[in-house]
């Protein structure tokens, strides 16, 4: 009987120190939030002065044996793109606030939208299909022409693994807003490709 409020101090200690470490995990999950919050706004800022530069260089190629070529990788650009944007925008659909960092904690949502057992989801197959096409068509169009942004191209959609792996390398397991950091980087790599191409073009026209 005497050992009784032993037991309700440790009970207590144990009590207090749990609260403490979840509270110390929150502070940290919310300065990593935070992180990723102001990682994707400053990648949007980005992305929005590449298609201003991109625009002012590729008007200056209409008239030119490129313009075909330019027209498709227009195209593949876009494509993937806006399948780009609207992975985030379904990826946050179901936030009440879908710009309320604080709400993107998990990776629950992201991994269920990717990955199914025992692959990849619907969506996460169609993801990697647009990746592909657009590797592929680019790759074919300038290797010629820009073969150092080739081989750029194919780093940043390629990990040491293999392609078949690259989702899971990227996004498995990552909080929501790391996913969509990583998407909007993805948009603004394709955009820098898309400047850095017509700039080689710029060059040997």
């Amino acid at each position: 009987m005497k050992r009784k409020p032993l037991f309700i101090m440790i009970g207590l200690i144990i009590a207090v120190l749990t609260f403490l470490f979840i509270s110390y995990v929150r502070h940290l999950d919310s300065e990593v939030t935070n992180a990723f919050e102001i990682m994707n706004e400053e990648f949007q800022k980005a992305n929005e002065v590449h298609e201003l530069k991109i625009d002012s260089i590729q008007t200056s190629f209409e008239s030119t044996i490129y313009k075909y070529k330019i027209a498709e990788l227009d195209s593949l650009t876009s494509d993937l793109d806006r399948h780009i944007e609207s992975l985030k925008q379904e990826l946050v659909s179901k936030i009440e606030d879908g710009t309320d960092y604080s709400k993107m904690g998990s990776s629950s949502e992201s991994d269920a939208y990717f990955f199914s057992k025992p692959g990849y989801s619907f969506e996460g197959k169609l993801f990697v299909q647009k990746i592909e096409n657009y590797k592929i068509g680019v790759v074919n169009l300038f290797m010629k022409e820009a073969p150092i942004i080739v081989e750029r191209l194919n780093s940043q959609f390629n990990n040491h693994e293999g392609v078949d792996n690259w989702l899971v390398y990227n996004f498995k397991g990552f909080p929501l807003v790391a996913v969509l950091t990583n998407l909007t980087q993805i948009q603004g790599d394709i955009k820098q490709n898309k400047q850095d191409i017509l700039l080689e073009l710029t060059n040997i026209k």
